[in-house]
């Protein structure tokens, strides 16, 4: 078994909320809770541009690995593995963009055996190396880690060969964990 980040490719457009309050109101999602009620969408765009090169159109625009923006297709092709693990936000876009608010929050970080940067309130800065209990993880597709005030979504193994086979374009993904049984 296998857990997941994702990475941004360098040469995808990016998905940025057009208020200044947007990053922040992103961020507040990341406490494993349902948000669609009330849900204003909020206005995003697409940066399809940067220092003069010209970004590819995704199916999945980067934002940051704290959230997931999904364009039609990626909704359409993903929506068996986001239905458990979540809820679809729309976002006020001419691409029809919409947020994946994960509402899967597991306690599934092994902190004494993980390698943490801590500020000086306890609360963890910096995981630099995951340690995750297999049984907590070995059922999600999609989640969160309550032990950070901003988590990464984690995904599993069978979302990233989903989204691989679908042949999904805008994210790679990055090996954070593997069970002593993956690694046989």
């Amino acid at each position: 078994m296998k857990i997941y980040v994702a990475i941004g490719k360098d040469d995808v457009e990016l998905a940025h909320p057009l208020a200044s309050k947007g990053f922040e109101t992103i961020n507040q999602l990341c406490d494993g809770n349902s948000h669609s009620v009330p849900w204003a969408p909020l206005p995003f765009t697409l940066i399809q541009e940067d220092n003069g090169r010209q970004l590819r159109s995704v199916d999945t625009p980067w934002l940051g690995d704290h959230v997931l923006i999904l364009k039609p297709r990626a909704v359409t092709e993903l929506a068996h593995l986001l239905d458990g693990s979540g809820e679809l936000l729309p976002l006020e876009s001419p691409a029809n963009l919409q947020l994946f608010n994960s509402t899967v929050m597991l306690d599934a970080l092994n902190e004494d055996t993980s390698i943490l940067q801590r500020f000086s309130s306890g609360q963890i800065m910096h995981i630099r190396k995951y340690d995750f209990r297999e049984e907590v993880v070995a059922k999600a597709d999609i989640f969160r880690i309550p032990n950070v005030r901003v988590s990464s979504l984690f995904f599993s193994e069978q979302f990233v060969e989903e989204y691989e086979a679908k042949k999904l374009t805008g994210l790679d993904f990055k090996t954070v964990w593997s069970s002593s049984r993956a690694a046989g």
